[in-house]
C-alpha cells in the first residue's frame, strides 16, 4: 500500500471486477517501536508511509469513482494511540492522530 501506483491499481481493479466501489476501508498499519533517540528516519518513514500515506493514495484513487457515482463511504481505521500517545510509538501515534481527526468531503 505504500506505492501510489499499486494503490490506484487496487481501486481500478476493484471497479473493473465489481463495476463500482461503494466503500473504502483503510486498515493498513504497522509499528516499529523505538524511542525518538533510537528511531531511524527509515523507521519513521516506513510507519508514516504504511499507516498514513497509503490512506491518501487509496482515497485519491477512489474519489474519482465516488464523485462519478455521487456516493461512497471511506472508513479510516485509527487507534487510541493517536489520541493518547504511547511510549516508543511517536511515528505510529502521529499517523493515527491524523486519521482520527481528518475527513474527506466531495
Amino acid at each position: 500500500m505504500t506505492d501510489p501506483a499499486q494503490a490506484a491499481s487496487l481501486i481500478e481493479e476493484t471497479v473493473r471486477q465489481l463495476g463500482r466501489i461503494d466503500v473504502l476501508v483503510n486498515n493498513a498499519g504497522i509499528t516499529l517501536d523505538r524511542t525518538m533517540k533510537k528511531m531511524s528516519i527509515q523507521d519513521w518513514d516506513s510507519v508514516i508511509q504504511t499507516d498514513l500515506s497509503s490512506c491518501f493514495y487509496t482515497i485519491r484513487a477512489a474519489l474519482r469513482y465516488f464523485s462519478e457515482q455521487k456516493s461512497g463511504s471511506i472508513i479510516n481505521i485509527s487507534s487510541f494511540v493517536g489520541q493518547m500517545g504511547n511510549f516508543g510509538q511517536a511515528n505510529y501515534a502521529a499517523a493515527k492522530a491524523v486519521l482520527a481527526t481528518s475527513f474527506v468531503r466531495l
